[in-house]
């Protein structure tokens, strides 16, 4: 019997060709997009389950109450690492993870500014890292071991087999030696914790002493810990409030400083922003994709549903017969559902042909390595999704056919005026729903990044380079700042000799919230003033093009190493009338100072954040002196910053080099245009408008298709009509627009629909942004037109080729 249901089911669907060809087309389209965005949701959901006790790690996450506004922060003081583990005994393990950048170098070899990270001894006792030779309860037991991946220990030995073997790193003031001690394979993709370099933790002290390990309100890096089995996150999260008020004694206020936990399997989703060190995807980025995936294949299975009932003319005649020679309803209903599921199982066989050729462009476009698994799970999963899409496409046309009256169907003609069917409508009109939606979105999105690649930042961003120079390390905070930009004046001075160099400055941060430095200090009142800080030389002002509003730059002098310059929200929010001449109102007091300058606001971050208070000084140790609160989220490299006044920039970026290399040889010569770092600052968001406009034309493609097969099958059902029509005088626009006003109808209920919707829906996303600009009448008025653009053109070309028809071959049988 089954046999039969498939053979029959064949025989239809290659007698019907353009109706199956187009369901085909459209089910495997949406099949394929939607695969790999199915599998690419699922890993990023699998992040770091590879570890065994994944379910007992989590990161500390910091909060802190300024100013009534709540800030968090995956950066913790250094301190709390080994106070949580002697406060709580539920703690078994605990790490640090610090990131620094320090020139390494083999013997013979160029030297390398090498990502390092600074870890705890416990750190492969927390993580599952698979070691390729030596062993994790010995690769941190000395303070001169260093641990590398596998294809770093390539990258320096050219071999694996390096147990032993002598590295030279510059962690403090000079070159030290330490010793290969393990090698491990390089964490998975699917790993939120990435890293090349390991040294032991103890090396943090070369770099901010003694002093920098006790501060609770100096934070660097970040804290992982490991829990007991059965205690749970809460349980622990709840108590930690104890250690908070033990350690920082009067200091403690209730309510403004805590910690709390997030579970290691959250950390790659949870959208926390910023995200730290670890890899993170934005849950929002998630959820569109997941909404394209599922409009796409919507959009087919509405198509599947549409042509199936507007055949039901053709098909009336095969149930009348089948059911006069005793064909039972289940029987019929099993025969339209085989049929529905051949569709969709050659679909997906297709389907998967289309992802795999899409799959490189996706992750090109994500920077994503998602490969199509088949694996028992996932093939469980696509069989699920076969099965889901064979019921939501087939089931009513399915039942609709199976119910007709034989009767009916064998003594009359079933009419397919399109304009009867509500269901039809219905389902016409959420198509296009969906595809005006994703136009607009698509157009919002577009018009809004367009704004912000051309908004004024309030510096010049334009045809200037960015160089870094690695710093001399210290002991000490101040003196290692000091002693990089000491060691990158001498090519400062070389880049001034050239006439295609404009100006020149150092700064010890760039561009975005992940390089400036967040200061605190006390007020009056008790409460903490937070802002941004920078130290620079005296042309950065005048390298960058910012404005004075009030004051002076820096000068040469050096008494101004005791100055400083705010911006105007600084002034504004410590309600600085006059600020020249006089000093931040500290309660701790900082030393001698005084404000020479007034810049006006600019945005040194991305336009997702607020214009935030900022102090430019010239000397660390002035504003380090009276702050309570320091978070160190960017390097400690100090930056050349050279504003190039030539077109022929890679002839100037040869000569800088060669400046480069011959102050500083066997460094690597490292440049970025900082119009580019700006512009990195909205990957994200570029990439997922590309994503959607993709979606969008997907969507139209598919919504094409399946209204020239349904306006086909309306015009094919009445071309008697349109014969008699013409023979009474009927011309062509008024029988084009006889049928064009069906389905305009539709259209235009699509459109009324999606539109609201889609603003609603993009509002929550562009209020990420400060500063918004989208032109809303504008972004309704081009989505309208395509809507009716796209119908009348598909209405159109099928109504004149029936219209051109001779109207004795339709009515010679009459």
């Amino acid at each position: 019997m089954w046999i039969n249901y498939f053979k029959i089911a064949i025989r239809n669907l290659l007698a019907k060709k353009q109706y199956t060809l187009i369901n085909l087309v459209g089910l495997s389209v949406g099949l394929g997009v939607s695969m790999v965005i199915l599998f690419f949701i699922v890993q990023e959901h699998s992040f770091d389950k590879f570890n065994s006790k994944y379910d007992r790690i989590a990161k500390v996450m910091m909060h802190e109450v300024v100013d009534d506004e709540e800030n968090y922060s995956t950066s913790t003081p250094p301190v709390l690492m080994p106070t949580i583990k002697e406060e709580f005994p539920q703690v078994i393990a605990s790490t640090r993870f610090i990131n620094t950048l320090n020139m390494t170098r083999v013997a013979g070899g160029k030297s390398i500014n090498q990502l390092t990270h600074l870890v705890s001894s416990d750190f492969f006792r927390i993580f599952d890292f698979e070691f390729i030779a030596g062993t994790p309860e010995n690769a941190l037991s000395s303070y001169s071991n260093v641990i590398l991946t596998e294809s770093t220990a390539r990258k320096y030995f050219g071999s694996i087999d390096v147990i032993g073997r002598p590295m030279e790193i510059q962690v403090g003031p000079e070159y030290e030696e330490y010793l290969v001690a393990g090698v491990v394979k390089d964490p998975d993709s699917n790993s939120s914790i990435q890293f090349e370099v390991l040294l032991h933790d103890e090396q943090f002290k070369q770099v901010f002493g003694q002093g920098g390990l006790q501060g609770w309100f100096n934070v660097f890096g970040e804290t992982f810990i490991l829990l007991e089995k059965g205690v749970e996150f809460e349980k622990l999260e709840s108590i930690l409030p104890k250690m908070v008020k033990k350690a920082l004694g009067e200091d403690y206020v209730e309510g403004t400083y805590w910690f709390t936990l997030l579970p290691l399997p959250d950390i790659h989703v949870n959208g926390v922003d910023p995200p730290g060190m670890s890899i993170t995807t934005d849950p929002q980025l998630l959820r569109i994709l997941g909404g394209i995936a599922i409009l796409v294949l919507v959009i087919a299975c509405i198509n599947f549903t549409t042509m199936a009932i507007g055949r039901s003319i053709t098909r009336s005649k095969e149930v009348g017969v089948r059911k006069t020679m005793g064909a039972r309803y289940n029987q019929l209903f099993i025969q339209f559902m085989v049929e529905a599921f051949l569709i969709t199982f050659f679909s997906a066989i297709i389907g998967i042909v289309i992802a795999q050729l899409i799959l490189p462009v996706f992750n090109d476009l994500f920077d994503k390595n998602v490969v199509l698994l088949f694996e028992p799970k996932y093939i469980l999963i696509l069989l699920g999704l076969i099965l889901m899409i064979t019921f939501a496409a087939g089931v009513y046309p399915a039942i609709f056919l199976s119910s007709l009256k034989p009767v009916r169907v064998l003594k009359s003609h079933l009419t397919l005026s399109f304009g009867k069917q509500n269901l039809r409508k219905g389902l016409l009109a959420f198509q296009f729903f969906i595809s005006i939606f994703l136009i607009t979105c698509t157009l919002i999105m577009y018009r809004q990044i367009e704004e912000i690649r051309n908004f004024d930042l309030g510096f010049d961003k334009d045809a200037i380079i960015q160089v870094q120079v690695s710093p001399k390390p210290s002991p000490d905070l101040g003196p290692y700042v000091v002693n990089g930009f000491k060691k990158t004046i001498p090519f400062l001075n070389q880049l001034n000799n050239n006439s295609f160099i404009e100006n020149t400055a150092i700064t010890l941060a760039t561009y975005g919230n992940n390089t400036w430095w967040m200061g605190g200090f006390p007020l009056k009142d008790g409460s903490l003033f937070k802002f941004r800080m920078n130290i620079v030389s005296p042309q950065y002002a005048e390298t960058l093009g910012l404005e004075f509003l009030d004051g002076r730059n820096f000068t040469n002098s050096p008494s101004d190493s005791s100055a400083m310059i705010i911006n105007e929200k600084m002034a504004e929010l410590l309600g600085m009338k006059s600020p020249i001449n006089k000093q931040l109102p500290s309660a701790e007091k900082f030393d001698p100072h005084k404000i020479i300058g007034v810049v006006k606001n600019f945005h040194h971050a991305s336009l997702y954040d607020d214009i935030e208070p900022i102090v430019l000084v010239q000397d660390p140790e002035l504003i380090f002196s009276g702050l309570r609160h320091l978070n160190i989220p960017g390097g400690l490299t100090p930056t050349v910053i050279a504003k190039i006044n030539s077109n022929d920039v890679g002839e100037n970026i040869n000569k800088i080099e060669e400046i480069y290399s011959s102050i500083y040889p066997g460094d690597p010569f490292e440049f970025r245009f900082l119009d580019e770092t700006v512009q990195r600052q909205y990957e994200e968001d570029e990439k997922l408008s590309k994503m959607v406009t993709a979606g969008a034309l997907i969507s139209i493609i598919i919504a094409a298709m399946g209204l020239y097969a349904l306006v086909s099958l309306a015009i094919n059902s009445r071309t008697k009509e349109i014969g008699i029509r013409k023979v009474m005088g009927a011309d062509t626009l008024s029988l084009s627009g006889m049928f064009n006003m069906e389905f305009i109808k539709v259209t235009i209920v699509g459109i009324i629909i999606a539109l609201p919707v889609s603003l609603l829906f993009m509002q929550k996303w562009l209020s990420s942004f400060v500063y918004q600009e989208v032109n809303w009448v504008w972004i309704m008025a081009i989505a309208i037109l395509i809507g009716l653009v796209f119908t009348l053109t598909i209405v159109t070309v099928n109504t004149l080729k029936a219209v051109w028809v001779n109207p004795v071959e339709t009515l010679k049988d009459e």
